[in-house]
């Protein structure tokens, strides 16, 4: 009973971390990767995070002493310091008010196993894109010590990587860049604040004066130029006044001034001529899709459902970005024993996505047909292995054997109303062709 008692506790600390008072949410995402060496990330959705707008992103990067394997005993180090501190304690404001318009920022923690390289962060600012809803404008990076290095890093490394940030606050930055890519940031017009202590004993401030001077002497004049405060202290903790929200210049804090910066990436146009299909190629799926044209889009998510109604993530697939469209393809090498859902997730440059229509492919023989949602409040689709024939029939039963609707061969290919059932379990016989199928589904 003690011990149960001690769960129970635990259960309620743990609980309060990620959901506060204010309605924000801080989720750990245990063992999920965002790219090569980040196997784990917290995930900060402001109030009212919703699909019908996007939100400003913060990508913070920690120090060396918070890298990790992403579980549940490593993942939490990212929480000491900066941004995730605050949300974790509670003190990270609900919004922003910059120039009169309000401002609610989505932020990501990733875990890095080891220091990652600049390709290699691109690949984590894909995948978040992909998964949450960024305003492609108002991307933001920040980190500390090691991960202070990491924004550089980034930055640094192409005109390209630069252009796709809207503003970066690299503390303490553990990285020396050359004159290369200080003309890099320059040419994006990348705003800079680094911030350093005078008399940092583990990184010397000279790194970020080399940096800040390299993009201010570059041969394309920065707009605006990049600027650092050099803190008149001793010791490596110059992250704490950073992050500090009293910690003002010229009325803004780090978060504010962030916000007075954005990018004009134009609005892309959606894919078009979709097609998408999953084929059983032994103990394996292959997932093929083809576009018929293209223009600005980011690329897919490849994501997997056993249920239908739960979806992961399998892999983010770029775009080739062909005016006249393109090919692609995936493996998943381990689909399970059972029916097993794909989907397609199309992401755009700024953030919008749309799915594609749901493929279902079964490695149990008895089941070639499903019911998707299931349970179903409203309406369902019936998702099947093989194509529905133009004059298939279908039948809804109740559990007692009596018939209570027929589909026609429309409603076979398209959602199925069921307002007017009562609550209770069903099933449904297909006739296909020369199959008879039967499955069943729960109406709440």
């Amino acid at each position: 009973m003690k011990n149960l008692k001690r769960i129970f506790y635990i259960l309620i600390i743990s609980s309060s971390i990620f959901v506060n008072a204010k309605g924000q949410t801080h989720t750990p995402r245990y063992n999920t990767s965002l790219g090569v060496h980040t196997n784990g990330y917290y995930e900060y959705l402001p109030q009212g995070y919703n699909n019908s707008e996007v939100y400003p992103l913060i990508v913070f990067f920690c120090g060396i002493g918070e890298l990790g394997s992403g579980n549940e005993t490593d993942l939490p180090k990212v929480l000491a310091n900066g941004t995730p501190m605050q949300i974790r304690n509670g003190t990270f404001p609900t919004s922003f008010n910059v120039r009169g318009k309000n401002f609610k920022f989505i932020v990501i923690t990733p875990q890095f196993t080891q220091n990652p390289s600049a390709q290699e962060i691109s690949e984590v600012l894909d995948n978040i894109v992909s998964r949450y809803r960024v305003d492609l404008n108002r991307i933001y990076l920040t980190g500390l010590s090691l991960g202070g290095g990491m924004v550089w890093r980034y930055a640094s490394n192409s005109k390209a990587y630069a252009d796709r940030v809207a503003a970066i606050v690299p503390v303490c930055g553990a990285e020396w860049i050359n004159s290369n890519g200080g003309d890099f940031i320059a040419q994006a017009k990348l705003p800079v604040w680094a911030t350093h202590n005078n008399g940092d004993n583990v990184v010397s401030v000279e790194s970020t004066n080399n940096n800040v001077n390299n993009v201010n002497n570059a041969p394309h004049i920065p707009t605006p130029s990049a600027k650092k405060t050099i803190f008149e202290t001793a010791g490596h903790d110059a992250w704490t006044k950073t992050y500090d929200l009293n910690f003002k210049e010229n009325n803004n804090n780090i978060y504010e001034w962030m916000l007075t910066y954005k990018r004009d990436i134009a609005s892309p146009l959606p894919v078009t001529g979709l097609s998408f299909n999953v084929q059983k190629n032994q103990t394996s799926a292959l997932l093929q899709w083809s576009t018929v044209s293209e223009s600005n889009n980011r690329g897919f998510v490849v994501e997997r459902s056993s249920n239908g109604t739960s979806w992961d993530s399998l892999a983010f697939v770029v775009s080739t970005s062909p005016a006249n469209g393109a090919q692609y393809s995936y493996t998943d090498l381990n689909p399970g024993s059972n029916s097993v859902y794909y989907r397609l997730k199309q992401v755009d440059i700024d953030g919008h996505f749309s799915y594609s229509v749901i493929r279902m492919i079964s490695f149990n023989s008895s089941a070639k047909i499903s019911v998707y949602p299931n349970p179903v409040r409203s309406s369902f689709k019936i998702i099947s292995e093989k194509p529905i024939d133009v004059n298939a029939k279908a039948f809804i039963y109740n559990y007692s054997g009596k018939l209570v609707r027929k589909l026609n061969s429309n409603e076979l290919n398209n959602p199925v109303n069921v307002n007017n059932l009562l609550s209770g379990n069903y099933f449904i016989k297909l006739e296909n062709g020369d199959e008879k199928i039967q499955v069943s589904f729960i109406k709440i």
